[in-house]
């Protein structure tokens, strides 16, 4: 993809479609994203997931959610360089490194434990 639009090789626009059918299956596939979604799913039916939850959950995280949108935004607008030797690793890495901040994202706002338990801060 970087090649049609980094590039701006336009006449490449055909290969659009596998490409998004290929992070399609990707995601399904090997990220398991559809399960990551049941889960939170899940945890959030037995739990409170509600927005006003979740915002006193962010401002009590603000530098760690500080530290994530720095990092995101680093992953996001890093610069391709023509001479990649593996595209795919590249954007792997990239992709990699994107769900890490995003997990650590959700876990934060609402304040998901490794055990699928609340955290509830006001019971310790």
């Amino acid at each position: 993809m970087y090649k049609i639009f980094g590039k701006e090789e336009w006449w490449r626009l055909y290969e659009l479609p596998g490409f998004l059918y290929e992070i399609y299956l990707t995601s399904v596939l090997e990220c398991q994203v559809e399960e990551l979604i049941f889960d939170l799913a899940e945890f959030c039916d037995k739990n409170d997931c509600s927005i006003e939850r979740v915002f006193e959950n962010d401002f009590k995280a603000a530098f760690q959610l500080v530290s994530i949108a720095n990092s995101l935004a680093a992953v996001t607008f890093a610069k391709f360089t023509d001479d990649i030797k593996m595209e795919s690793d590249a954007y792997f890495e990239m992709w990699m490194e994107i769900g890490k901040n995003l997990g650590k994202l959700v876990r934060l706002s609402t304040s998901f434990t490794e055990d699928g338990l609340f955290k509830d801060e006001s019971s310790m």
